[in-house]
């Protein structure tokens, strides 16, 4: 017998008061986009490209050092919740134990080389062809290998290019209808890191100078000047929003059973369903204690705390991308 449904929050019903409002208001403008779900994840995507490209350019201290800190372990939730629960694949113990396990070398180690270590473990337990599983295990031995020689500038590749492994995920779980988006996706994100490129570099500067940011462009733009590692960085964080915006609006309305977007409602039930509210509670609790170190202590050493914590979701993606294909399915 099924229990009572989980009662949201009531900012929750808020939120959706005020949501129904602006639909109310909007509806004959919107209903293409209400109707279409594919329409729906181009026009937010657009939206979230150009807000991301604005926001990097005027006030580059917000995607850089608070979205981490508001978003992050939101967006580390859906990465479990889409590419883990919700695949059955926290009940096969192999894959738990040699692609998700050692996704947690990252902590102590290169996040490339752990990344490495995911994909090999996921050619020995995938359930599929001999040449599909030997293609990931050639992968998997070619990117520790590099991870070895390299080592910091490989793993600052790595941190960049795991944002775009988000779209990769995103083309395989999407529904088959959506399947050319993140073609659509990466044309757009390269479009919109052209349009970062082209500004002034030398006034991309927390207060006025790049004394805040370099520790960053230390390890995101190791041994590049000032003014090219400040154009890193700022593809950097536009980036960085838009795979925020990737797991938490375009995978979970992608994946939705319902083509016409979920209340905010309807989305705390489905969230409580699948991953239980203690892991809920956990998220938030952990959202507002990297808030509070920001605050007590700085938004850098806060967001490093948060991107330590976080090291492992990238060998993940790139672990079950693996899987996915050495079984020749979605991940």
């Amino acid at each position: 017998m099924r229990g009572p449904e989980p009662t949201p929050p009531e900012p929750l019903a808020s939120l959706d008061a005020v949501r129904a409002a602006v639909l109310r208001r909007t509806g004959r403008a919107l209903a293409p986009f209400i109707r279409d779900r594919d329409d729906r994840i181009v026009a937010s995507f657009a939206l979230a490209a150009t807000f991301a490209t604005a926001l990097t350019l005027a006030l580059p201290s917000l995607p850089l050092f608070l979205a981490p800190l508001v978003l992050g372990v939101p967006h580390l939730v859906a990465d479990v919740r889409y590419l883990v629960v919700r695949r059955g694949l926290a009940s096969r113990a192999a894959v738990v134990l040699g692609v998700c396990a050692p996704c947690l070398l990252a902590l102590a180690a290169s996040p490339t080389l752990a990344a490495a270590i995911a994909l090999f473990g996921a050619a020995i337990v995938a359930r599929g062809s001999f040449v599909r599983r030997s293609l990931v295990g050639l992968a998997a031995l070619g990117l520790g290998y590099v991870a070895r020689v390299h080592g910091s500038v490989v793993d600052a590749a790595f941190a960049h290019g795991h944002h775009l492994v988000a779209l990769a995920v995103f083309g395989l779980i999407a529904p088959r209808r959506a399947t050319t988006l993140p073609l659509l996706l990466l044309v757009a994100s390269v479009a919109t890191a052209a349009l970062v490129a082209l500004f002034d570099a030398d006034r991309f500067a927390l207060f006025g100078d790049m004394t805040a940011l370099a520790p960053l462009a230390a390890t995101l733009a190791p041994g590049a000047a000032a003014r090219t590692g400040a154009l890193v960085l700022a593809v950097y964080a536009m980036h960085q929003s838009l795979h925020y915006a990737i797991w938490l609006r375009l995978v979970p309305d992608a994946v939705a059973e319902r083509s016409a977007p979920r209340t905010f409602a309807a989305s705390h039930r489905s969230l409580v369903k699948e991953l239980g509210s203690a892991a809920l509670v956990t998220a938030v609790v952990a959202t507002l204690g990297f808030v509070a170190f920001a605050a007590v202590a700085s938004p850098l050493a806060s967001r490093e705390a948060y991107l330590r914590l976080a090291l492992f979701h990238g060998p993940l993606e790139v672990g079950l991308l693996g899987l996915a294909f050495a079984e020749a399915r979605r991940p």
